[in-house]
């Protein structure tokens, strides 16, 4: 039986096909199962829709949890979430990404001392 590539839960329904870890818009071919609530958290809701403390607590157990390399990556899929190409995407995404951002890295440094 299948299993949702990113909760690990068995597939018992309907899932989708995610193209993992390069999206199909930029040429990836490589797909993996992933059920319908992972699919949508992922692809559906917007970055502004996230419940602040929530990213908080998943950002701050990544952070605290990983190596350095992998809080490097970290820092850099932050940074590249804010290069969107199209400069409407980019505009909102600025909007919604910038005060989060900004209040994560308070949170983590307060946590961290």
């Amino acid at each position: 039986m299948k299993e949702c590539y990113i909760c690990k839960r068995k597939l018992l329904g309907r899932f989708e096909k995610d193209h993992f870890p390069k999206p199909k818009r930029a040429g990836g071919k490589d797909v993996y199962p992933i059920c319908i609530s992972c699919h949508d958290a992922k692809d559906r809701m917007s970055l502004r829709s996230w419940d602040i403390d929530e990213a908080f607590k998943s950002m701050h157990n990544l952070w605290n949890n990983g190596t350095t390399e992998e809080r490097i990556l970290l820092a850099k899929i932050i940074s590249l979430a804010c290069d969107v190409t199209d400069e409407q995407e980019s505009a909102e995404a600025t909007r919604a990404l910038l005060p989060h951002q900004f209040e994560l890295f308070d949170k983590m440094a307060k946590n961290k001392g």
